[in-house]
């Protein structure tokens, strides 16, 4: 990915890198930027991918994942040399998987690899043909035997990939930063508020889940209660006119503007699709905004199904109320429960400040130091 500012999930993660340790890296990039990103000031450059033939997809698929991914893997091998890099820190995804393996053997450097969202996954969802999901497959799967470590985004993707290709990983999820030392201390007092404010961030995922929200939280409202619910998003996001008294969204803000509206949340929104075709997606991929949530200590409602990282991760360390039925009115029960209980979501509470522990942002420098072998 060419160097841009950190709104997506992967240069988001990027970004946290290089801020701490912008004297270890130099950036190769496999898509063409006009103006790159690079606040850091480090080395930077990149190559375009083949956008022709028009009327034939498949072979224009087929070349930039192969010949033309090794002719990229040439040119980053030379940049590298130039810069005297000593250890390649690849993001497979796409063409990357074949130019880091050029690159670390041209070189004869040891290759780290990490995964944010599984390569095999993203193709089959842009329904690339069969037989080349299959050779790529194997392309993956050698890039990944062949690499010195191999890092994934959560506890769940390495399961997923020591199943299917017999690898260890390192879990490398950007950690949360504890709010309470800045003293944002997150307090949960339901029963002395008007409003219950469910809390969204960025990507919305899926948007049958995010219409079911809609809907529960509509019907939550029209019950008799002492409550107003209300649903808070930061970020981008078109609503209808039905809508707009319930939802209220920030729009793009910068990253320390954030905790200011968390801390405005009750519980923290996740949701991955039900639908089978989403199912390695919502298994493997774990979104960055739980860190989001733990910095504030914000309990989270998890509404996906049962197998999925997000429900496993928030039943598992008690830090929320999960919904593994795709239905309304279990939705719509899951929050009206952590709503009437203060007891149960001090509890939640509890369980995301445990977590602050595990998923600290020192603890994340220290594995990534470890993962690469910086000491």
């Amino acid at each position: 990915m060419p160097l841009s500012e950190p709104r997506s999930a992967s240069m988001y993660f990027m970004s946290i890198l290089l801020s701490k340790y912008d004297g270890l890296f130099v950036w190769y990039s496999l898509r063409y930027k006009k103006n790159p990103y690079n606040p850091w000031r480090i080395p930077y450059a990149s190559s375009p991918s083949i956008y022709r033939p028009n009327g034939n997809p498949t072979i224009r698929r087929f070349f930039n994942l192969y010949p033309w991914a090794i002719i990229k893997g040439i040119r980053a091998a030379y940049f590298g040399w130039r810069n005297k890099v000593t250890c390649i820190y690849g993001d497979l995804a796409y063409e990357s998987i074949i130019c880091v393996r050029v690159v670390a053997f041209l070189l004869n450097i040891p290759l780290f690899s990490s995964v944010h969202d599984d390569p095999i996954n993203r193709l089959k969802l842009k329904n690339y043909p069969r037989w080349l999901i299959q050779l790529y497959d194997d392309s993956f799967n050698k890039t990944l035997l062949s690499s010195t470590k191999n890092a994934t985004i959560s506890d769940y993707m390495a399961e997923y990939y020591e199943d299917k290709y017999g690898i260890k990983s390192t879990t490398l999820f950007v950690g949360a930063i504890d709010q309470s030392t800045e003293n944002h201390v997150h307090k949960i007092e339901v029963n002395n508020r008007n409003v219950f404010t469910i809390g969204s961030i960025g990507s919305i995922h899926c948007n049958r889940n995010w219409t079911k929200l809609v809907k529960a939280v509509k019907k939550l409202n029209n019950n008799e209660s002492n409550y107003r619910y209300k649903i808070l998003h930061i970020g981008d996001l078109d609503i209808s006119k039905d809508d707009a008294s319930i939802i209220d969204t920030t729009g793009y803000i910068v990253e320390s503007e954030i905790n200011s509206y968390i801390e405005k949340m009750d519980i923290g929104f996740l949701n991955w699709s039900f639908n089978p075709k989403y199912h390695t997606t919502s298994i493997t991929s774990f979104p960055l905004k739980i860190h989001s949530y733990l910095s504030a200590q914000i309990p989270m409602i998890a509404f996906g199904p049962l197998n999925s990282s997000i429900v496993r991760f928030v039943n598992e360390n008690n830090c929320g109320i999960s919904c593994s039925k795709n239905d309304i009115n279990e939705l719509y029960n899951a929050i009206n429960c952590v709503t009437i209980n203060d007891d149960l979501m001090n509890d939640y509470k509890d369980g995301t400040t445990k977590l602050l522990k595990k998923y600290s942002r020192e603890a994340f420098f220290q594995e990534f130091e470890s993962f690469i072998e910086m000491n």
